[in-house]
């Protein structure tokens, strides 16, 4: 019995990493999560045997992200919510950097 729920307790840790790793690599969370609980290990292997994405998204989001030397709190949040507006980024990345921004003011 222990043992399945070790087994279990990696197999679940596979799929998060999977997810995390996806989102890194600009590929599908919610996809690399579901593979990653149906075939593992085999999943995290092939998410980085594919070259990373490069999209005007990610691009745009890491624009934002770091801030230019002349942008106010209130510039990072509206680019923050921009991104947010045209999917780049998640609602719980816009509430997590949103939250780094005011915290550095």
């Amino acid at each position: 019995m222990g043992g399945a729920i070790v087994l279990l307790l990696i197999w679940l840790g596979l799929a998060a990493i999977c997810t995390n790793s996806a989102r890194k690599r600009g590929r599908s969370a919610a996809l690399w999560g579901v593979l990653g609980l149906l075939i593992g290990l085999f999943a995290l292997i092939a998410l980085y045997l594919l070259p990373p994405v490069k999209s005007e998204a990610s691009a745009q989001e890491v624009a934002a992200l770091e801030p230019a030397h002349h942008d106010t709190d209130l510039d990072r949040v509206s680019k923050l919510h921009e991104l947010l507006r045209n999917g780049a980024i998640s609602q719980e990345e816009f509430e997590y950097q949103k939250l780094l921004v005011l915290r550095s003011a």
